[in-house]
């Protein structure tokens, strides 16, 4: 790790600053109860499965260690979901309490962490800057969506810790270490986005360790040197170097998604597989003779694996439910979830993030709460008319609200860079001089905004949550513009102006959203109805099971990634087949189209059950029965053929041979 030698940082937290921080904590709590209470409408069918996770949780049905349905985002906040079931009755509220306590938690972590880091008045604006946010990060900072809140105060611990043990010089017992391998590894359970946390703690590491020790040695000073001629001086070496690393990586292996399939490629698929099976050879071969090469340096890699160990225990602890859940699988002989699939798309293909990236600047960080709801919306038949269109029209509420934020946070930027540019460029031109926070954190904001680019799986507008890790940087890049000695009044009007405008935004979600969650009207006209099985399209079913608790259980129709497959049975002969559906009058695919939205719809605003049900309507044995909100429950005297059985039984027909034999 590095040590450079630099003073300890100057502040030194007492226990007032600690007493501060808890009623920070519960500063944090308060100002979001208006949204924990009044903000229903805004929780879509992803939370739907958090919520139904703490309920087989709290009753004792399974004890899940992933999100249902795949094998990545940790289950940590459907434990504490289930705690609050035995105290409230309202599943909502349950489902709202407890990624709040987790944003609470890191309100008074945020405030420690950079005030001990840059001064106390960067730690309030800090903790400020987490409260007083644009409504997007708002919304998912009490989203039960797969950890993304509780991944903001693993890595923001993560930072801290590193702050507070690697960078300066001092003691380093193996617990440091191991703390900060638990991190590591926790953060790597509950969500694979602590890679944003993680990049950057490498990268500096990095640059102020093996980096700036090589400028000591004559060998590495004289290539430092000719990458400074190569970029005649600019700050573009480290830039270039993350480029050329993007471009080699995708060059042996890259992944592009179109549609729902993920293809993999070795030199880009441009070769025949031959030649790719050769060029994967050869770089098995060179990492041998470079292995082999590095005998003569054992003996140090034997003292670094020593040092390591710790930090290896550590984080294999934090990360045990993985290990768990492996284990699991393995001894009951059964099928792991599937995974998404991480991987780097061509250097070429960062258009369309890109293109993601300018878009959803005004969802990201305006104070506009339009952009929000849009979002929000999109394929949610429950939400039609709730919000009318024309509310989006209103263009000059919207513009002022959006200039006062980007005029604040334009102020905030001139400050933090007439302190900062300096050593950023040192950085840059990898010749580190001294740690800086304000440096550490705009290299994460880099990092992160590098890793979404090349990212495969930034294939449409929804992957802009991957940037919710901004919302944990941003409050230490304000800190920050107030603690240096340049244009401090400048960075001080900057951020109060943000602070303003998002605090007018948080304001007008209110107003807008506040009121009782559509569904819930439907899910109790179901329970009325008697039927313990449905099925629905799964952006319906996930949440309306949760809302009735399950009774009746809520089924996926020919779901897109199917999440509650152990919820489906087969009917009785006699028993009668319930589906729940909602008359398309609005098609999301083409309104996502029209909208100015770049990139191709996701493929769960489609729908497929109402095309099938529709023409049965008048058919003997059929009933349809109106629910509420313009729901119906449908009463059918057999089940429907879904597409994907239908496919199953194709699949398996293609796979005999010609005598009727498996192939």
């Amino acid at each position: 790790m590095a040590s450079p030698s630099n003073p300890e940082p100057s502040v030194s937290l007492r226990r007032s600053d600690l007493v501060f921080a808890l009623l920070l904590v519960l500063f944090g709590f308060l100002a979001r109860w208006p949204f924990i209470v009044g903000s229903d409408r805004l929780i879509d069918n992803d939370e739907g499965i958090v919520g139904m996770m703490a309920q087989d949780i709290a009753e004792g049905r399974r004890f899940p260690i992933y999100f249902y349905g795949q094998r990545y985002m940790g289950a940590l906040e459907a434990y504490v979901i289930a705690g609050f079931h035995a105290v409230t009755d309202d599943p909502l509220l349950a489902l709202r309490l407890g990624p709040a306590c987790f944003f609470a938690l890191l309100v008074g972590v945020e405030y420690l962490f950079l005030a001990r880091c840059l001064g106390r008045a960067a730690g309030l604006c800090g903790a400020l800057a987490l409260v007083a946010t644009s409504p997007f990060f708002v919304y998912w900072s009490l989203a039960a969506r797969g950890g993304y809140i509780e991944v903001l105060l693993a890595g923001t611990l993560l930072w801290w810790a590193y702050w507070e043990w690697f960078v300066f010089p001092g003691d380093r017992p193996p617990w440091k270490l191991a703390t900060l391998g638990f991190l590591t590894g926790l953060g790597y359970w509950i969500n694979p986005a602590i890679a944003v946390f993680v990049a950057p703690v490498v990268v500096h590491a990095l640059l102020f360790g093996p980096v700036r020790l090589g400028r000591q040695t004559e060998k590495a000073r004289n290539q430092l040197e000719r990458i400074d001629r190569v970029t005649l001086g600019l700050p573009l070496a480290l830039p270039a170097l993350v480029l050329g690393a993007w471009f080699f990586a995708t060059l042996l292996w890259s992944v592009e998604i179109r549609g729902p399939v993920a293809h993999h490629h070795v030199l880009f698929g441009l070769a025949p597989r031959v030649a790719q099976w050769i060029v994967l050879a050869l770089v098995a071969m060179g990492v041998t003779a470079a292995l082999v090469r590095l005998r003569g340096h054992l003996p140090r890699l034997r003292e670094w694996c020593r040092l390591g160990a710790p930090f290896l225990l550590g984080f294999v602890i934090g990360m045990s439910p993985n290990i768990v859940y492996v284990l699991e699988k393995t001894l009951t002989h059964t099928a792991m979830d599937k995974s998404v699939p991480l991987g780097l798309h061509p250097i070429w293909s960062a258009g369309r993030p890109l293109a993601f990236l300018w878009h959803g600047l005004p969802l990201l960080l305006g104070a506009d709460p339009f952009p929000l709801w849009e979002w929000v919306r999109y394929g949610r038949d429950d939400l039609v008319g709730i919000v009318p269109d024309e509310v989006g029209r209103e263009l000059p509420r919207r513009y002022a609200l959006n200039g006062i934020v980007l005029f604040g946070l334009l102020l905030a930027s001139i400050a933090m860079l007439a302190n900062h540019a300096r050593s950023l460029g040192a950085l840059l031109r990898l010749d580190p001089k001294r740690p800086r926070l304000g440096d550490f954190l705009l290299l994460a904001m880099a990092g992160m905004l590098v890793l979404y680019i090349s990212n495969a799986l930034a294939f449409d507008f929804t992957s802009i949550r991957y940037l919710v890790p901004l919302s944990a940087i941003l409050p230490g890049l304000l800190g920050a513009a107030l603690a240096g000695p340049r244009c401090r009044w400048m960075g001080l009007i900057g951020v109060w102006l943000a602070f303003f405008g998002w605090s007018l935004g948080q304001a007008l979600v209110v107003m807008t959203v506040w009121g009782p969650h559509p569904l819930e009207d439907v899910a109790a006209k179901l329970r009325d109805e008697g039927v313990s099985y449905v099925t629905a399209e799964g952006d319906k079913a996930h949440l309306v099971s949760f809302l009735t608790k399950q009774r009746p259980v809520v089924a996926e129709f020919d779901p897109f990634w199917p999440r509650l497959d152990h919820l489906r049975r087969k009917l009785a002969p006699d028993e009668p087949a319930h589906y729940l559906a909602y008359p398309p009058h609005r098609d999301w695919m083409v309104e996502w189209r029209g909208s100015g939205i770049p990139g191709a719809p996701p493929p769960e605003v489609g729908r497929g059950l109402w095309r099938l049900l529709e023409p049965k309507r008048k058919e003997p044995g059929v009933e349809v029965v109106p629910l509420a909100h313009g729901f119906e429950l449908w009463r059918l005297p057999e089940p429907l053929e879904e597409p994907r059985d239908r496919e199953v039984e194709e699949g398996s027909e293609r796979s005999k041979g010609p005598k009727g034999e498996k192939s």
